[in-house]
């Protein structure tokens, strides 16, 4: 063995006991263990050179930090989800505030300042059912003095001393008196409150976190603040204060400062603090306007004097300085300083030539023009202040420098008007300039011309009514013009001259009812324009026109409708034909037909050849209602004579047929208007309803068939069948019929209507957009408002009136004689007005607007129609039907 080995066979030191420190009790020895015993090798362990380690540590250390950085992500993963676990459980059972009330916070942006007072104060008691907080589970809160002292007055009798009204000292001092009363608990702890409020308002508060402009707004919006709103004035005034200090350039922080104080009746403070921003915000004008404002009287004109210095270009503040000024000699002398300093100022300007007399403000406006050539209203007043040979001359040179200006033109025409008494030369100025500005193809607004021409039709009216004509004359259509400019009309004047020169230019019946809309009450105006067009006019009126003013005349006074009437019927074509019309059926509804007679015998009489079917076809009517048949038989011989093929005249016919009750005379006179290919569908339901009443339903569902693949185009016949098969059958489906009716009248609103109607609720949406989108090219077409109709009774059925109402009005104002929509649009507002509307005039404006729209048609209105009822009682009972 080596000799570094041979310590093992050394003797210990004396009292050793090996491993006896660190608590050995036994050893195993070489026997115990066998062969397993390694001998040690031969060599010395320490003698083989040392080596380096760097790297194998090196190696190490980098092998441990990686499974160290493994294991560490490992539990941070498995940390991280057992976190967001518990927080999702607690944030579960402990929402926040915010999240709690997010609801509630949208809506109390719009919560008024009395809403806010009437909120009431937390209870600090604990309701039942409320989830109670852990953290203060435990705990003991001290009790508020107001609980302590409503315990004390209920167990304890207090009573105040008052002392009597005559026994009190009449030189009593408040401080005596405040000693025969008890301390009140309850009025300190508020006023604690109140003060503790304050601090914890005032420590909230935070500049950079708060919206300048937004709380700006919000003072704009409170009213004037006192001393008892405290939180607010002091949130306001740190507010501001943080303004001024962070950004003292700005004026908003000076000039609300000030307002804030000033509100408060604290001037000197607020004096204080706006003085201040003027030296802080020299250059800001508002805050020199409140300086000078809140300045005593004596210190206003120092205060003015020191903004004009730093500021002389401000014409406000130059302005201020003339205004504090009491002698007319000083406010001269500022004037005349502020317009050679700001020259360019049009306020400055007018005061300046407003405090001037004689030659020198004439020289002064000679000088304000010079500065501000383009300035209109300079050159206007030059203009008033001067001889007409003078304003002349200014009007001329002022179109030399603005010729583009149509004021300028209009107040050159004023001077020819008023000053030089020469009409004609105003109304050249007029044209003149129009011409100019259509020659330069410069667009300007018919409200531009006559907005300015209307300032000025007192002194001069000549020049509005030439404003008036030279705008109109440039349309070709004198309608649209009028039409055009009525929107910007302000005075009854250009209305009337309007009128006027459509009387001279027939403008059409759009125009005439836009007349009868604004001047339709007075009756005398309105006959007087009739008048003036029957002898102005070379043509005569047109039928539509005619009818409208009848129809007009029908609702006022007799005098008013016999004027008219005779006026109509000296008239050379339709207004003769409709006034006999009118007056045939007004003598009807007073069951005067006798009468009613005579003027269609004289009518016919005077026609001289040119006979009216119309006229002729209430004869008949007429004269078979009063058994007169001979005279029928001979108004229908003219009529078969005038229009053999006319539906109307083989129908009568027939009708005289049925009363002699000779069923064969009867099949062949419809047969021999079927093989003549009668105009109309009235022969063809006629015959299909004669033999549905004889029993003979096979030979009436033939000739429908007949008239529907005779007449496939049209709409009526379809719809005759269709009624038919609802007769006879009411059981059977009669939608395949609708549907070839549809397939032969694809563009007919009378079928769409018809399919609407008849679709289940939930369907007919569906149908009414298919009916829109067909009709979305053709809406200006007669069919048109039946499909309108048909969607806006959906829109009534489904609680939407307001909707309905609008599509009602279109209905309408796509075909006024359309009776239906007046029937459907009069029940809309008047349950509107019974609903929301209550006080208002809207069902009578309606049935005035009805009335005067000539005949009607539509499937509602003529079942309710009745040669008894007028229009208006025919509106009220169309209520009732449609209910």
């Amino acid at each position: 063995m080596s000799k570094k080995l041979d310590f093992l066979n050394m003797e210990g030191p004396k009292g050793y006991v090996a491993g006896s420190l660190r608590g050995d009790t036994g050893f195993i020895t070489l026997n115990d263990i066998g062969p397993a015993r390694t001998f040690l090798p031969n060599e010395p362990f320490d003698s083989a050179p040392e080596e380096d380690s760097t790297q194998q540590d090196m190696e190490a250390e980098k092998i441990y930090s990686m499974l160290d950085a493994r294991l560490s992500s490992r539990r941070k993963a498995r940390r991280e989800a057992r976190e967001k676990q518990e927080n999702a459980k607690y944030e579960k059972t402990h929402p926040k505030l915010l999240q709690q009330f997010s609801d509630l916070k949208a809506p109390m942006k719009t919560i008024s300042m009395e809403e806010w007072k009437s909120i009431p104060d937390v209870v600090g008691r604990k309701r039942r059912g409320v989830q109670v907080n852990e953290f203060l589970e435990g705990r003991h809160m001290p009790v508020p003095d107001k609980v302590l002292v409503s315990e004390y007055l209920k167990s304890t009798p207090v009573g105040t001393i008052v002392p009597d009204d005559d026994e009190k000292d009449k030189f009593e001092t408040p401080l005596k008196a405040s000693r025969l009363y008890q301390t009140d608990l309850n009025e300190e702890g508020s006023v604690r409150t109140k003060t503790l409020q304050i601090k914890l308002d005032g420590s909230k508060t935070s500049v950079s976190k708060v919206n300048v402009n937004g709380y700006l707004t919000e003072l704009g919006t409170t009213p004037t603040m006192n001393m008892n709103d405290a939180g607010n004035i002091k949130q306001y005034r740190e507010l501001f204060k943080a303004m001024r200090k962070n950004n003292p350039k700005s004026s908003a922080g000076w000039v609300q400062g000030a307002l804030v104080e000033e509100s408060l009746g604290q001037i000197s403070q607020a004096l204080k603090i706006i003085m201040e921003g003027t030296i802080a915000c020299s250059k800001s004008e508002e805050v020199w306007l409140h300086a000078i404002r809140l300045s005593p009287d004596d210190m206003k004109a120092d205060v003015c004097a020191r903004g004009i210095s730093i500021l002389p270009k401000t014409p406000a503040l130059w302005l201020e300085a003339i205004e504090l000024e009491r002698k007319d000699s000083e406010k001269r002398k500022i004037s005349i300083k502020a317009v050679e300093v700001v020259p360019k100022s049009l306020k400055l300007w007018e005061k300046a030539i407003s405090l001037e007399e004689g030659e020198n403000k004439l020289n002064l406006m000679k000088q304000a023009v010079e500065a501000l050539p383009s300035n209109v209203e300079l050159w206007i007043i030059y203009a008033e202040n001067s001889t007409y040979e003078q304003s002349k001359k200014i009007m001329n040179q002022c179109l030399k420098v603005l010729p583009k200006e149509p004021r300028v033109w209009i107040y050159s025409a004023v001077i020819e008007e008023v000053k030089g008494k020469d009409i004609d030369r105003s109304n050249k100025v007029i044209k003149k300039g129009i011409k100019y500005f259509d020659q330069q193809k410069i667009q300007i607004e018919n409200e531009v011309w006559i907005s300015n021409a209307e300032k000025s039709r007192k002194e001069a009216p000549n020049v509005l009514k030439s404003v008036v004509e030279s705008l109109l004359e440039r349309y070709s259509d004198v309608a649209d013009g009028i039409k055009s400019s009525r929107e910007c009309i302000k005075c009854e004047e250009t209305e009337e001259l309007m009128n006027e020169f459509w009387i001279q230019h027939n403008g059409g019946k759009s125009v005439l009812d836009d007349v009868l809309r604004t001047k339709g009450n007075d009756e005398d105006y309105v006959l007087q324009l009739i008048q003036n067009i029957v002898n102005k006019q070379k043509e005569d009126i047109t039928e539509s026109m005619w009818s409208t003013l009848i129809a007009w005349a029908e609702t006022k006074t007799n005098t008013t409708y016999d004027t008219l009437i005779e006026q109509a019927r000296k008239s050379n074509g339709s207004g003769g034909e409709r006034a006999n019309l009118s007056l045939i059926r007004r003598l009807k509804k007073k069951q005067l037909k006798e009468q009613a007679l005579q003027i269609i015998d004289e009518a016919l009489n005077t026609s001289k050849g040119h006979l009216s079917m119309k006229i002729l076809k209430e004869g008949i009517k007429i004269s078979s209602e009063l058994n007169l048949y001979d005279k029928e038989d001979k108004y229908l011989h003219i009529g078969e004579v005038l229009d053999p093929q006319d539906d109307y005249i083989w129908e009568r016919k027939l009708i005289r047929e049925a009363r002699v009750g000779n069923e064969a005379s009867i099949r062949k006179l419809y047969q021999s208007a079927m093989d003549n290919k009668v105009r109309g569908t009235r022969v063809w339901e006629w015959a299909g309803c004669f033999e549905e009443r004889r029993g003979d339903v096979g030979r009436a569902r033939r000739i429908f068939e007949d008239g529907v693949s005779n007449n496939r185009m049209c709409a009526e016949m379809w719809l005759s069948h269709i009624y038919f098969e609802e007769r006879v059958n009411p059981k059977k489906d009669v939608q395949s019929l609708l549907s070839n009716a549809l397939k032969s009248c694809k563009e007919n609103g009378k079928i769409w209507r018809e399919i609407i109607e008849r679709q289940p609720s939930n369907m007919k949406q569906g149908y009414c957009k298919s009916a829109l989108k067909e009709f979305e090219s053709k809406s200006n077409e007669g069919d048109y408002c039946q499909v309108v109709l048909a969607a806006g009774v959906l829109l009534y059925q489904t609680g939407k009136k307001e909707q309905a109402r609008k599509w009602f009005e279109k209905t309408v104002f796509l075909d006024k004689n359309f009776g239906d929509g007046w029937v459907w649009l009069y029940k809309t507002v008047f349950d509107l007005n019974s609903i929301k509307l209550k006080g208002t005039n809207e069902p009578q404006s309606v049935i005035e607007r009805c009335v005067i729209v000539g005949k009607k048609y539509g499937k509602v209105w003529k079942r309710l129609k009745d040669n008894t009822l007028s229009d208006e009682e025919i509106l009220k009972k169309g209520i009732i039907e449609l209910n």
